[in-house]
């Protein structure tokens, strides 16, 4: 995926709102039904936020499954990425959620 969303600001996600993005499926993933970006032959969620700046708010989008993983299990190292072992891009359950090599 590149380093798309490297900087997660998670100090200023709404956690609630973050979450209620997300239906749990009968197949097991929870997958976001908010905004989506097609990137890499997949559609990944997109979760738009805002934050503090200098000069007034600023507006942020990052990947929902990197901000799921950050939410759950701590930041992700800077050389690894988040992949999906359900191979679904919109799924954002964290145990579904691990870093790793592309």
């Amino acid at each position: 995926m590149g380093r798309l969303g490297l900087d997660i600001p998670v100090e200023h996600i709404d956690v609630a709102k973050f979450w209620q993005k997300a239906t749990k499926t009968d197949d097991g993933c929870w997958l976001w039904r908010g905004p989506r970006r097609a990137l890499l032959g997949g559609e990944y969620g997109i979760f738009n936020f805002m934050v503090p700046t200098p000069w007034g708010q600023a507006a942020l989008s990052r990947l929902a499954h990197r901000i799921a993983y950050v939410l759950t299990h701590g930041p992700i190292p800077a050389t690894l990425e988040v992949r999906h072992s359900c191979d679904t891009p919109p799924c954002v359950r964290p145990d579904h959620l691990s870093t790793g090599t592309t």
